[in-house]
């Protein structure tokens, strides 16, 4: 039985989240009971795949609903009656549902950004394996799990475009800007292989989720960081952080800054030139998780804060 609040909120978007959620209970086939068998998957309306398992008792499931009834035949198809909503992945799904990306649900989830990369999207992630986080220097994942809202967060946001892009649409030489706003990747395309930034290779493309898609690479990809940067933004610091009210950005050095603030989805809230601490009023904002950039000639900084 779902939420009524969650009813409520699908009803008042019925061409949005509403739609999106029924689309994924159609398959664009005539797949009647008999024809089915353990470990099918099918294409639906939506686009994300549905799963059929068949226990060992013979009782049907279509990903976590049981069928109760089968074979309903219509004019132009056919219907089974479920027991339960049944609810498209977003591209956290599909990471958590993945026995090669444990490390990655790691990060993200103590990063904070399973929210918001479970949000409205379009997201294009390019998922790293846990083959390509063990080549990392232990010493580096260490150090990057030990600061997750910091380092972690930003390498993770590197990751991700706000947009879908399919591989079908990626020439060689296209440039996308991440949510590590304005740090971009490069991609390389030669024949049938795609690669990320040169040298990481997407090894499985086009998983479809319901907010985007999800890419697998062979490599954890590094964001470019100015050999200056270090010393121009030591002791930078953003408090209290989650942040219910004001938000403190303190810097050493803060002349001819400029101070952006974006949502998850890398759009631009909040622009302002600063030149000693600021104080950043949130209340407008609402729940979630934002960046805050600071860009000093062509050097920047980006950090992630939460509003509760």
């Amino acid at each position: 039985m779902l939420d009524p609040d969650l009813v409520t909120a699908l009803f008042a978007d019925p061409e949005g989240a509403l739609a999106d959620i029924l689309l994924y209970h159609v398959v664009g086939a005539e797949a009647l009971a008999g024809s089915l068998s353990d470990g099918d998957t099918f294409a639906t309306a939506l686009g994300p795949d549905i799963n059929v398992t068949i226990n060992g008792d013979g009782n049907v499931f279509i990903n976590d609903a049981q069928v109760i009834a089968t074979d309903i035949i219509a004019s132009n198809g056919v219907v089974h009656v479920i027991d339960a909503v049944i609810t498209p992945p977003t591209v956290v799904d599909i990471a958590i549902a993945s026995p090669i990306h444990t490390t990655l649900v790691d990060a993200v989830e103590q990063a904070g950004l399973v929210e918001t990369l479970s949000g409205e999207g379009p997201f294009t992630v390019f998922a790293p394996t846990d083959e390509a986080f063990g080549e990392l220097d232990p010493d580096l994942v260490t150090d990057l799990f030990a600061n997750p809202t910091g380092d972690l967060a930003n390498i993770l946001l590197y990751h991700v475009v706000g947009a879908q892009a399919l591989s079908t649409s990626l020439n060689d030489g296209d440039a996308f800007e991440t949510l590590l706003s304005p740090a971009e990747i490069v991609i390389s395309v030669t024949g049938m292989d795609v690669a990320v930034n040169t040298t990481a290779n997407v090894i499985q493309a086009d998983i479809l989720a319901s907010n985007g898609v999800v890419h697998v690479i062979d490599e954890v990809l590094t964001p470019p960081v100015s050999v200056e940067e270090a010393d121009l933004f030591e002791g930078t610091g953003i408090y209290p952080n989650p942040t219910t009210d004001k938000l403190n950005v303190a810097l050493n050095d803060a002349e001819d800054t400029y101070l952006t603030v974006m949502d998850a989805a890398g759009r631009i809230l909040i622009e302002d030139q600063i030149s000693g601490p600021y104080v950043l009023d949130v209340n407008e904002l609402g729940t979630g998780t934002y960046f805050l950039r600071l860009t000093k000639g062509n050097l920047t900084e980006m950090k992630q804060f939460i509003v509760k």
